[in-house]
């Protein structure tokens, strides 16, 4: 049996996104979309740079392929986006959308490009990996989920202000602010890393009937969450690793 610590510490951020992204549930919806209707217009398969997506529900990348984002806003949409560089070079705004990236790597084209989720948007970033942004997410009364994500060298990865949000199994690493909540909220934070970041999570509410959970996350070369809560609120925080 191959020793998973030595593998690991050989493995970029994108060689381990391009590990685990063999069958998961993306490539089973697809599968089992296709097998019940004969049209191919909810589809489209992007084969190399610069190609633009209309209205196909499902967007796979072949091979490394890259979308340019900037003068475009995503509003009423549902798409689900798969192995997909996206190039952000403005403020992409996102409003009553539901919208899926799976393995997909978000980069910036200048200090501009953000994506702005607002207005009853369901998001969620599977398996990404995100870099380099001044600050990559602003979601306001909104659900935006993180699974299996890496951030890096991000100054500002997520900012939330009335939004309920997973964050689950994710790393940030060389950020200064990683997750910032503010008003009301529901967040879960749950076996994530902050390494060498200058803050790890804000939180500041004078709201009440919020709920924050931070469980089996490690901190390391960071400072330690900061949170201002007025009363009847809840916070549950548990088992986590602190490395100062």
């Amino acid at each position: 049996m191959l020793n998973t610590k030595i593998i690991c510490s050989y493995l970029t951020p994108f060689d381990t996104i391009n590990i685990c992204s063999t069958c998961k549930h993306l490539y089973v919806e697809t599968d089992e979309h296709m097998l019940k209707t004969s049209s191919t217009k909810d589809f489209k398969i992007l084969k190399k740079n610069g190609e633009t997506i209309e209205n196909e529900k499902y967007v796979m990348g072949l091979g490394q392929v890259s979308l340019h984002w900037g003068d475009c806003n995503m509003i009423n949409i549902e798409k689900k986006i798969k192995n997909v560089e996206i190039i952000l070079s403005s403020a992409v705004s996102v409003e009553n959308a539901s919208i899926m990236f799976e393995d997909c790597i978000f980069t910036p084209e200048n200090r501009c490009g953000l994506l702005d989720i607002k207005k009853n948007s369901n998001i969620l970033f599977s398996f990404c990996y995100v870099k380099d942004f001044v600050m990559f997410c602003k979601t306001y009364d909104s659900e935006t989920n993180f699974e299996n994500t890496i951030f890096e060298n991000v100054s500002v990865p997520i900012l939330g202000r009335k939004t309920y949000s997973n964050i689950f199994d994710t790393k940030f690493i060389n950020c200064n602010m990683p997750v910032n909540y503010f008003e009301n909220f529901r967040l879960v934070v749950r076996n994530t890393l902050f390494f060498k970041s200058v803050h790890s999570i804000i939180i500041h509410t004078d709201k009440q009937r919020n709920h924050l959970e931070i469980g089996d996350c490690e901190f390391s070369g960071c400072i330690l969450p900061q949170i201002s809560f007025c009363n009847e609120n809840t916070v549950d925080v548990y088992c986590n690793k602190i490395n100062i």
